[in-house]
């Protein structure tokens, strides 16, 4: 549901999701099985044709492709990228901070490398833009300032919560635009009003403005 606050949010849409094979979503394997079935069927009839009959004993007998999946979950700078280039054995392929604090804060898969990959290693992202960024970003400074505005009974029921997701929304903004001359983390501290919200909605906007991405 659309934030009630002004600025950011626009039309709310679905988060972008990496693009999986097709052998790994249930609908495909569903399908897959029930073909092997009717395969295995038409097998086992008498009095069809040879070369339909061996084909059907092919399919019968087909096996959808495997890998192992391995997923590291935890907090915020936990350790989970220095595992992973510990796992791999490559210093560096997942981004590390040497203070403790976040540097990946979204889903990363690491795959084995493809027939029409050239490079030792390739970043294959998902981005957002228009509404959808809007929407992320309209979340991020909600939870930005939430600690600080929230009530005494919200801060007694939730605080390591809010803790949490101020932090993860600082260090968002921190990556995304802390390299940019003029930012100020601090002009994002807004009040619980309108117009100081308005102003750090448009700061916001502004910095997202000037994200550059390169594209194929």
């Amino acid at each position: 549901m659309a934030s009630s606050r002004p600025g950011l949010q626009g039309t709310t849409c679905p988060p972008s999701q990496p693009n999986y094979p097709p052998y790994r979503e249930p609908p495909f394997e569903v399908a897959i099985e029930r073909g092997k079935s009717i395969a295995k069927t038409i097998a086992d009839t008498k009095g069809l044709p040879e070369n339909l009959l061996r084909e059907a004993e092919e399919l019968a007998e087909y096996r959808l492709p495997t890998e192992t999946v391995l997923r590291f979950l935890g907090n915020c700078g936990d350790g989970k990228s220095s595992t992973i280039n510990s796992v791999l054995d490559e210093e560096g392929i997942a981004c590390t901070a040497a203070c403790g604090s976040a540097v990946t804060l979204f889903s990363v898969e690491y795959r084995l490398r493809q027939p029409q990959h050239s490079s030792a290693f390739t970043v294959d992202c998902a981005l957002m833009f228009g509404a959808e960024l809007g929407t992320y970003l309209g979340r991020l400074l909600e939870d930005f300032r939430q600690i600080d505005l929230a009530d005494p009974q919200e801060r007694t029921a939730d605080l390591e919560g809010l803790e949490a997701d101020s932090l993860t929304a600082r260090q968002v903004f921190e990556i995304a635009f802390g390299k940019m001359d003029g930012f100020d983390l601090a002009m994002l501290e807004h009040d619980d009003d309108d117009k100081s919200r308005e102003i750090a909605v448009a700061l916001l906007k502004s910095y997202a403005a000037r994200l550059e991405f390169r594209r194929r």
